[in-house]
Protein backbone atom coordinates (compact mmCIF):
# COMPACT_ATOMS: atom_id res chain seq x y z
CA UNK A 1 0.00 0.00 0.00
CA UNK A 2 2.94 2.51 0.80
CA UNK A 3 4.85 1.59 -2.63
CA UNK A 4 0.90 2.52 -4.54
CA UNK A 5 0.82 5.77 -1.98
CA UNK A 6 4.36 6.54 -3.25
CA UNK A 7 4.31 6.11 -6.86
CA UNK A 8 1.01 7.93 -7.13
CA UNK A 9 2.64 11.23 -5.14
CA UNK A 10 5.75 10.66 -7.58
CA UNK A 11 2.95 10.44 -11.02
CA UNK A 12 1.36 13.26 -9.61
CA UNK A 13 4.52 15.29 -8.93
CA UNK A 14 5.48 14.23 -12.92
CA UNK A 15 2.33 15.58 -14.18
CA UNK A 16 2.25 18.95 -12.32
CA UNK A 17 5.88 19.54 -13.63
CA UNK A 18 4.88 18.44 -17.00
CA UNK A 19 1.93 20.86 -17.17
CA UNK A 20 4.38 23.66 -15.68
CA UNK A 21 6.50 23.27 -18.51
CA UNK A 22 4.16 23.06 -21.34
CA UNK A 23 2.16 26.60 -20.06
CA UNK A 24 5.84 28.32 -19.68
CA UNK A 25 6.16 26.97 -23.23
CA UNK A 26 2.87 28.33 -24.57
CA UNK A 27 3.55 31.98 -22.52
CA UNK A 28 7.04 32.00 -24.31
CA UNK A 29 5.16 31.27 -27.45
CA UNK A 30 2.70 33.96 -26.54
CA UNK A 31 4.75 36.47 -25.92
CA UNK A 32 7.45 35.97 -29.59
CA UNK A 33 3.76 36.32 -30.98
CA UNK A 34 3.14 39.58 -29.48
CA UNK A 35 6.67 40.78 -30.53
CA UNK A 36 5.89 39.40 -33.97
CA UNK A 37 2.72 41.67 -33.69
CA UNK A 38 4.34 44.87 -32.31
CA UNK A 39 7.30 44.70 -35.28
CA UNK A 40 4.84 44.19 -38.00
CA UNK A 41 2.49 47.19 -36.81
CA UNK A 42 6.21 49.09 -36.51
CA UNK A 43 6.96 48.39 -39.92
CA UNK A 44 3.54 48.81 -41.65
CA UNK A 45 3.45 52.36 -39.84
CA UNK A 46 6.76 53.51 -41.44
CA UNK A 47 5.59 52.03 -44.90
CA UNK A 48 2.35 53.82 -44.51
CA UNK A 49 4.30 57.06 -43.75
CA UNK A 50 6.18 57.17 -46.70
CA UNK A 51 4.67 59.75 -49.33
CA UNK A 52 5.19 57.82 -52.48
CA UNK A 53 3.51 54.48 -51.16
CA UNK A 54 0.90 56.71 -50.16
CA UNK A 55 0.53 58.47 -53.45
CA UNK A 56 0.57 55.03 -55.88
CA UNK A 57 -1.86 53.56 -53.42
CA UNK A 58 -4.18 56.30 -53.38
CA UNK A 59 -3.69 56.14 -57.72
CA UNK A 60 -4.36 52.83 -56.74
CA UNK A 61 -1.33 51.73 -58.72
CA UNK A 62 -1.46 48.67 -56.13
CA UNK A 63 1.52 46.45 -57.86
CA UNK A 64 3.98 49.77 -57.93
CA UNK A 65 2.58 50.48 -54.22
CA UNK A 66 3.18 47.22 -52.90
CA UNK A 67 6.74 47.19 -54.80
CA UNK A 68 7.77 50.27 -52.80
CA UNK A 69 6.35 49.05 -49.50
CA UNK A 70 8.77 45.55 -50.25
CA UNK A 71 11.49 48.46 -50.98
CA UNK A 72 10.70 50.15 -47.94
CA UNK A 73 10.89 47.27 -45.66
CA UNK A 74 14.09 45.70 -47.07
CA UNK A 75 16.02 49.28 -46.41
CA UNK A 76 14.58 48.68 -42.69
CA UNK A 77 15.96 45.03 -42.54
CA UNK A 78 19.35 46.24 -43.72
CA UNK A 79 19.39 49.24 -40.98
CA UNK A 80 18.12 46.49 -38.92
CA UNK A 81 20.75 44.52 -39.41
CA UNK A 82 23.60 46.13 -40.17
CA UNK A 83 25.90 46.26 -37.10
CA UNK A 84 26.56 49.97 -36.01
Amino acid sequence: MLVYIGLSSQQDLIKREERKEILDFYHLFLTRIGHKGDQALSMATIIAEDPRVQALLANRDLISGLQGALIKVKVIESRRNFPY
